[in-house]
C-alpha cells in the first residue's frame, strides 16, 4: 500500500528517531545537524561581526540578525530550473 496521510509510511504513535550533532560546518563559530526520518537540517551561525553598513547601525543595546533560509532544490515540489539568483531566500 502506497503512503497517504491518511495511512502513513510509519506509525504516527511511534517517535521516529532523532540526531543531532554539533561543529558540522567548519567555517562556522557555531553550527548543528539535526535529522528526523528522512529530513536532515544543517544551521550555521556566523559572527558576532561589525555592521558593514553604517545605515544599518542599530542602538548599543541591540542587535541586527540577518538570517538565510535555503532548501536543496530536490526536496522541493517545483523542480523546474530556477534562475541563478534565486537560489535562497533572504529574510
Amino acid at each position: 500500500m502506497r503512503p497517504t496521510l491518511s495511512h502513513p509510511a510509519f506509525d504516527v504513535k511511534q517517535m521516529r528517531q532523532l540526531k543531532g550533532e554539533v561543529g558540522v560546518v567548519a567555517r562556522a563559530d557555531g553550527s548543528a545537524l539535526f535529522e528526523m526520518g528522512n529530513t536532515r537540517v544543517i544551521a550555521a551561525v556566523y559572527g558576532p561581526r561589525e555592521v558593514q553598513n553604517k545605515g544599518q547601525q542599530v542602538n548599543s543595546n541591540e542587535a541586527l540578525v540577518r538570517c538565510e533560509y535555503r532548501m536543496s532544490e530536490f526536496s522541493t515540489g517545483d523542480r523546474r530550473r530556477k534562475p541563478k539568483g534565486d537560489r535562497y531566500i533572504p529574510t
